[in-house]
């Protein structure tokens, strides 16, 4: 007997699954319930979908649905925790575009102590991982910097500048957002990788599912599955989600950078976050020259001449900078 059939507003019965669904009691029978209930109507996944988002906005309270609106359950030998199963969120519906009304909880207070943040940064060149508390994995890219809050019913981490790779131990009473300028990331036990260079702003899925909700004008939320990367430029209007090969987008932790096309004025910007010269376009002819390859990052030097055999270009020490010149030129 599903939550449904006890409850003539569908919104309300969403929010009764949302709740059941995050309590690690719940039996194998009530899965089964409720993902008949899902698939029985577009409207029941939308409107578990609008539930969840209020469930993933409302942060550090804890959620509470009466239980006068959940289905009885009958008494059951107890099982080791280690056994129960998790909610399935991963590959549920992700929030949409509005929030659930209907979702009635009771918000118990934390109390005064908040957990302590912690900063993570690295320096030009330098590359770090990180186990966190929590199990979850981050790999920061090089002059990355994040602060990291790990609280009894939130997850919550701030992305000032750089690029980070995550991989999340999935836990569904803890919710676990990324904050950068550009937007919120909330995670469902996912490995995701976030970029926020200067106006720049990226994140690759590669396993699992995430949520993004920009900032400003570009309103809503967008779910992103594995393949898919969501770009925006701080200004533009509009918003891509591109289907690529995920891996390529993971490469730098491996120390390479793999280039499709890719723009040789955005791969010098790149390139600067790595190496100690400055490396400079100095003719305006290559600024919209392409790359394609793979570019190993070990040394400055031995990486430019790599990027000579892919671009036509020569590379001319001056003043303490590395110039980027078109191949041929005299000076």
């Amino acid at each position: 007997m599903t939550v449904g059939a006890h409850l003539p507003d569908i919104r309300s019965a969403a929010a009764a699954w949302v709740v059941r669904m995050h309590d690690p009691d719940a039996s194998d029978e009530e899965f089964v319930a409720f993902d008949r209930w899902l698939d029985a109507s577009p409207d029941h996944r939308r409107s578990y979908d609008e539930a969840l988002a209020t469930w993933l906005d409302l942060g550090q309270v804890t959620a509470v649905q009466p239980a006068a609106s959940l289905p009885r359950r009958t008494a059951r030998p107890a099982r080791d925790p280690a056994s129960r199963r998790r909610a399935p969120v991963g590959w549920m519906g992700l929030a949409g575009l509005a929030a659930s009304a209907a979702l009635v909880v009771a918000i118990w207070p934390l109390g005064s102590r908040t957990p302590q943040a912690v900063i993570y940064a690295t320096q030009k060149g330098e590359r770090r991982s990180v186990v966190l508390a929590d199990g979850s994995h981050m790999d920061l890219n090089a002059a990355t910097r994040v602060s990291v809050q790990l609280g009894p019913k939130a997850r919550r981490v701030v992305l000032e500048d750089g690029e980070v790779a995550f991989d999340v131990t999935h836990d569904a009473s803890r919710p676990f957002t990324v904050a950068t300028r550009a937007g919120r990331i909330t995670d469902l036990g996912t490995e995701f990788n976030i970029r926020q260079r200067g106006d720049a702003f990226s994140v690759t899925v590669r396993r699992g599912v995430v949520e993004v909700q920009p900032r400003g004008a570009l309103a809503g939320r967008v779910r992103l599955t594995p393949g898919q990367r969501f770009e925006h430029r701080t200004g533009d209007d509009a918003a891509q989600v591109r289907t690529i090969s995920a891996d390529d987008d993971f490469s730098w932790r491996t120390g390479r950078l793999v280039l499709r096309h890719q723009s040789l004025a955005v791969l010098v910007e790149d390139l600067n976050f790595y190496f100690p010269k400055p490396i400079r376009i100095a003719d305006p002819k290559l600024v919209h020259q392409t790359v394609s390859g793979v570019l190993v990052l070990d040394n400055e030097d031995a990486t430019l001449r790599r990027l000579a055999l892919l671009a036509p270009l020569k590379v001319v020490p001056q003043d303490g900078d590395l110039l980027l010149k078109p191949a041929g030129t005299d000076r």
